[in-house]
């Protein structure tokens, strides 16, 4: 009788032994898939980073790229309105020229300043494309 209580307390001990290592096992499992899980996410949000950035640049590139294209266009702007006063006598016929639009203007379309200003416009198209 003794043996037979022995026996079932000693099964009863493997029993709880076998439970407990698989309880062991499974948080085990479920520690290291929380791990990949989050080294996932961490490399996502690596990616995710650099790929701000890169746009971060872009967007800088673009916006340095209009403020060099308004500069050059100001620059053209600030030659048109010398030359206009080398043709207008008076200011009072300065003054209807104010409000026209200089773009319809074809007369001064063919200066050399233009050349320069079109060929500087053309390189720093080509440094934006060859950078992207």
């Amino acid at each position: 009788m003794a043996c037979l209580e022995l026996e079932k307390e000693r099964i009863a001990s493997s029993s709880a032994a076998d439970e407990s290592m698989a309880m062991i096992l499974r948080l085990q499992n479920e520690k290291s898939a929380a791990e990949i899980e989050a080294n996932q996410y961490c490399k996502l949000a690596e990616k995710k980073q650099e790929f701000d950035k890169e746009v971060i640049e872009s967007l800088q590139w673009i916006v340095m790229r209009h403020e060099s294209e308004r500069f050059l266009l100001e620059e053209k702007l600030m030659s048109f309105r010398k030359k206009l006063k080398q043709y207008v006598v008076k200011d009072d016929e300065l003054n209807e020229f104010v409000g026209f639009d200089y773009a319809s203007m074809s007369m001064f379309n063919s200066t050399l300043e233009d050349d320069v200003v079109d060929d500087d416009m053309d390189t720093l198209y080509c440094r934006f494309f060859i950078l992207q």
